[in-house]
């Protein structure tokens, strides 16, 4: 979906590739979304953070594997537009592996982090060519995650031993350490970073070095914490606490950063049972229960909520949204 709620892509269940985007407000419209011709588009899109553009990455649909260039597609009057093509210095897929995606907040410009060497890429969309920056000093065997927001662009270092989050100068290579932890007995990944706020929430799971090493259910539980990177303060040791591990987890944060969205279960193991759903209020610190649910979908702007999927009669779905009540 789109970060204003607009408009929804339709993926084709053979090939996995967005066929055409639905609008909210009349599900019956339809957008086509244009297929350049000997051209292979990934699957996935990345919105601008105005919800008025979208990226794809293409490549040579003869040569394999395909991932040479970024096609960037424009809404304009709820009418999408021929994407422009910027081919890429290197082919993402085999020169160098794809880490991460982000947009500039004004949604002028788009960021690739590329690992192998490290790199980022800028793509301006008001300006040619292609900007690159050098960022070797990225720690090997490690995960990266790329935010950029009102205050800066940032990038996660995260592996088995430690994490780092880094400010980067978008002119050169230098970066100012605004956070780092060490945990060597347990993986740690970023769950969530308010750029408004600063305040960043991390996960650690409770064993296992590296998650091909999390057998068990228990071993993939976590732990939730909150801190304020540019006062290098903990604003809460755990925000929640998650003891059962049998899936997949997701943070997901509201459009004004206010509240949370977390996938976990802080009670009891129960087999067979979905996950809960809880809100924590970045603010005052408040973690609410509301019971359990299958699936956690995303930030509905259009009616101020986060959108969830709950089974109902006969194994059919539903599409609920949960609004977040009025705390201070």
């Amino acid at each position: 979906m789109s970060p204003d709620g607009k408009w929804v892509p339709v993926y084709d269940s053979k090939t996995g590739i967005a066929d055409y985007l639905i609008t909210t407000n009349s599900p019956s419209r339809t957008l086509p979304i244009q297929k350049i011709s000997n051209l292979w588009q990934k699957s996935w899109l990345y919105w601008s953070p105005d919800g008025k553009s979208f990226a794809i990455i293409a490549g040579d649909i003869s040569t394999v594997p395909w991932g040479d260039r970024v096609l960037i597609y424009h809404l304009v009057n709820e009418k999408l537009l021929s994407p422009k093509i910027y081919p890429l210095p290197f082919n993402l897929f085999t020169d160098q592996k794809l880490k991460n995606i982000a947009w500039a907040p004004d949604s002028t410009q788009l960021a690739l982090l590329s690992e192998g060497p490290n790199k980022l890429y800028f793509i301006d969309q008001n300006a040619n060519p292609i900007k690159e920056l050098n960022v070797d000093n990225l720690q090997d065997n490690s995960d990266f995650a790329l935010e950029w927001g009102k205050t800066g662009l940032f990038i996660s270092i995260f592996n088995k031993d430690n994490f780092t989050l880094r400010k980067y100068n978008l002119h050169s290579s230098d970066f100012q350490t605004l956070f780092n932890l060490n945990t060597p007995t347990s993986l740690i990944e970023l769950a969530d970073f308010n750029m408004e706020s600063s305040l960043l929430t991390y996960k650690i799971f409770n064993g296992g070095q590296s998650r091909d090493n999390l057998a068990s259910p228990k071993s993939k539980s976590y732990e939730l914490f909150l801190v304020n990177v540019l006062e290098k303060t903990t604003v809460k040791d755990i925000i929640f606490q998650d003891i059962d591990g049998r899936t997949s987890t997701n943070v997901i944060s509201s459009s004004d950063a206010k509240w949370m969205a977390i996938l976990g279960n802080a009670t009891e193991f129960e087999e067979n049972r979905p996950k809960h759903i809880y809100l924590f209020n970045q603010a005052n610190l408040t973690l609410i229960d509301y019971g359990f649910v299958d699936k956690l979908i995303g930030w509905y702007p259009n009616e101020n909520g986060f959108l969830v999927q709950r089974k109902v009669n006969n194994g059919e779905s539903e599409i609920d949204v949960l609004s977040p009540p009025s705390l201070n």
